[in-house]
């Protein structure tokens, strides 16, 4: 896990995807119980809303077969975090446009509406799984909640992350 904004070098990674993602930082545990949790109170346990890019890995490379990746489980290469916006009530986060680019060129356009038409719905979806390991959500995790825009193979370079009211974050990659 990363702060924005990040270096890393390219070469760590060995069949990377970056990814533009919206996540919660908890500031309530979630404990399991029988009662599903209601919208509300996932929202009552949301401490910030934060903006992150993702570079999904695994250990194979891309030609390697399917089945054997899928064995990997799809695994993170790199978390990248941007500044938690605590004041995230306000924000229609079933609407927030996503910009990547790259070098200054946009790479691509997606919308936090591409998670479940809400992202908020990914994460009371995760509270409310049975059974949790080490017993639920806890206060401090951060969830993320899936990609808002078209996975990208990443190059060496500047990356951008403009995600409008939530904020943006940079990740440069080197060789």
């Amino acid at each position: 896990m990363h702060t924005a904004p990040a270096t890393l070098s390219a070469a760590q990674f060995v069949a990377p995807l970056l990814e533009c993602e919206v996540a919660f930082l908890l500031g309530k545990d979630l404990p399991p119980r029988a009662q599903p949790y209601a919208r509300k109170e996932v929202e009552a346990a949301i401490e910030a809303v934060v903006p992150v890019m993702e570079i999904a890995d695994c250990r194979w490379p891309a030609e390697a077969p399917e089945l054997l990746k899928l064995a990997d489980a799809m695994g993170n290469g790199a978390f990248i975090a941007g500044r938690p916006l605590r004041d995230w009530r306000k924000l229609d986060l079933a609407n927030l446009a996503v910009i990547l680019t790259r070098d200054g060129r946009e790479l691509e356009r997606g919308s936090s509406a591409r998670i479940l038409g809400n992202p908020l719905l990914a994460v009371e979806a995760l509270a409310n799984a049975q059974p949790l390991p080490a017993g639920g959500l806890k206060r401090g995790q951060i969830v993320t909640t899936g990609t808002c825009t078209t996975p990208v193979l990443p190059d060496p370079g500047q990356y951008l992350s403009d995600c409008g009211a939530l904020g943006k974050l940079s990740l440069t990659l080197v060789t």
